[in-house]
């Protein structure tokens, strides 16, 4: 009997996330979300399931546009809207926002937020508020660290990063 009420309760909170992201103009079944962890920070990505549909496409780019900016100001007031409470890793975010970089990238089909740091307190909280997103967005996203493969240059932070021998993903030991 918890099972099923637990279940039903996470199919309402999944439903109330789907219906806070409506709101920002684009069907949550014509767009789709990615959260990615580097060893730099993360991604915010969204792109539309249609790579012909121009319109929603539009509506993406500008949408990112405006998280990676407000994100810029320390304003997480749309990541609090969208799941009704603050998402996990926000406070530390917030608090050390001088050492986090947000910025805007096109992607084909829509755009992310391309969250970077070379501190680690940082990076942490970058890969908790990004597997809270996959968690919340039911994306499927694996929540590891991978390589950034968008053909954008990569720039392994490594020396400010890590303190002693660590291996990255694809055995790269630093």
């Amino acid at each position: 009997m918890i099972l099923v009420f637990a279940l039903f309760m996470m199919a309402q909170h999944s439903q109330h996330v789907d219906a806070r992201h409506d709101t920002f103009g684009m069907s949550h079944e014509a767009t789709h979300h990615n959260f990615r962890l580097f060893a730099d920070g993360g991604a915010i990505e969204l792109r539309a399931n249609d790579p012909a549909d121009a319109a929603t496409i539009g509506i993406i780019r500008t949408h990112i546009r405006h998280i990676a900016a407000a994100l810029a100001k320390n304003d997480f007031s749309m990541p609090l809207f969208v799941h009704g409470h603050e998402p996990n890793g926000t406070a530390t975010m917030k608090r050390l926002h001088a050492r986090i970089s947000y910025r805007y990238e096109d992607v084909d089909a829509g755009g992310r937020v391309r969250v970077t740091t070379t501190d680690p307190k940082a990076l942490s909280a970058v890969h908790d508020f990004m597997k809270f997103q996959i968690k919340e967005h039911r994306t499927g996203d694996r929540g590891e660290v991978e390589m950034d493969r968008s053909g954008r240059k990569f720039r392994w932070p490594v020396a400010k990063m890590f303190t002693s021998r660590h291996i990255l993903p694809g055995g790269i030991i630093v």
